[in-house]
């Protein structure tokens, strides 16, 4: 029987999914996640997780601005 992996957390932009944060494989220690390419526009947003992973602590997320 397999048995299937959830993701510690998903990333979430005014209550909307944006990204799956993982952290399979890291031993526990911290990593940097190149995550994908989203576009904004102007305005402001609430930043949200949902953990499905107890005990996951996420303490610092960085959006940076892309320029093609």
């Amino acid at each position: 029987m397999r048995r299937s992996r959830k993701p510690p957390a998903n990333l979430l932009l005014n209550e909307q999914f944006v990204a799956t944060i993982q952290t399979n494989g890291t031993l526990g220690r911290e990593i940097v996640q190149k995550l994908c390419r989203i576009e904004l526009q102007s305005g402001k947003y609430r930043v949200g997780f949902d953990f499905i992973k107890p005990g996951l602590v996420v303490d610092w997320l960085e959006l940076r601005l892309v320029n093609d």
